[in-house]
């Protein structure tokens, strides 16, 4: 912890994580992004006294408060991971530092699709060794190298659709959803669905629900029940479509993590834990998640949308 008498200002650094706090002020900074905070830190007796919930939380840890009687119990754990029905299951994990970690990104063309290349320099800013594979490249022999694979919403169906990535032991991470199908752990497509979602593309809903506002995916985030995912755009002025959050299929053994605002019958995250059943009987080999399947989803995507995507990926990479 390093503290600024100039400033007012205490920060603290752990492996990728940076989190600045300044005295009497109700913003902080995580990794550089403003964070809003309900209490903020103050210098008590010529201590500085800083807000315990959010610096734990935003460490990648769970903080709940017991009393009994007079006495009074802060627990400081592991997150949680809600299910289907929305309640809550304890989840053995252990604190994961991003930095050194190597992540595949499958897309289109290595190196020609934005969102790849934003995905990329977002996590090369967090201390990751990022290698952008072009689909037509990508094995499970290859994969296999990396601690962690993103497939992308730029990759072509076709290379992921068909159980290509069956046997591959690495935790993933999708952003399309035939690739979840072809692994068994998504519905496979009906003809009518088989493209790249456009009709995902155009749902103006832009907010989505988290099941559990304590799991580890929503760590950091100010109002869990409501979280603006994409920002408001005009379509005319800024020449893109207004992208838009919409329920997605999944496998019945699927953990939902968030669903969209205001539908909590339709899930938007969901995920699957390593040894979990996929829908063909098999063993998922490792933790695998589904989030924000659109293309040009880098330049919409909300500080909180890139906050999420952040925690996936820490959750990902921990060990049960």
């Amino acid at each position: 912890m390093k503290w600024s008498d100039a400033q007012q200002q205490a920060t603290g650094t752990k492996g990728n994580l940076t989190i600045e706090l300044t005295i009497n002020s109700k913003q902080a900074k995580v990794n550089g992004k403003l964070v809003s905070l309900d209490v903020p830190s103050q210098i008590v007796n010529n201590s500085t006294m800083v807000p315990l919930r959010f610096v734990s939380e935003n460490s990648g840890y769970e903080v709940t408060f017991d009393s009994n009687g007079s006495v009074s119990t802060i627990n400081i754990g592991s997150g949680t991971s809600g299910n289907n029905g929305g309640s809550s299951t304890n989840i053995k994990t252990t604190p994961v530092s991003l930095k050194g970690k190597k992540m595949a990104i499958v897309g289109r063309t290595r190196g020609q699709a934005e969102e790849d290349n934003a995905v990329a320099k977002r996590f090369m800013v967090l201390g990751m060794k990022v290698t952008l594979v072009d689909e037509k490249q990508a094995t499970v022999k290859l994969l296999k190298e990396y601690d962690i694979v993103y497939f992308s919403p730029t990759v072509n169906e076709k290379y992921v659709k068909d159980g290509q990535m069956k046997g591959l032991d690495k935790p993933q991470i999708y952003g399309k959803r035939q690739g979840m199908a072809g692994i068994s752990l998504a519905p496979p497509l009906k003809p009518e669905e088989d493209g790249d979602d456009e009709e995902e593309e155009k749902e103006k809903t832009r907010f989505i629900s988290f099941k559990d506002p304590k799991h580890p995916f929503a760590v950091g985030l100010s109002s869990p029940s409501k979280v603006e995912v994409f920002r408001k755009v005009d379509e005319k002025k800024d020449n893109m479509i207004q992208l838009g959050v919409a329920g997605t299929k999944m496998g019945k053994n699927a953990k939902v993590v968030a669903t969209v605002e205001g539908k909590p019958n339709e899930p938007y995250i969901y995920l699957y834990e390593k040894g979990s059943k996929a829908d063909d009987g098999s063993v998922v080999p490792a933790r695998i998640a589904y989030a924000f399947g659109a293309i040009g989803f880098h330049k919409q995507l909300t500080d909180d949308g890139w906050k999420i995507f952040t925690n996936i990926i820490v959750w990902a990479l921990q060990k049960q």
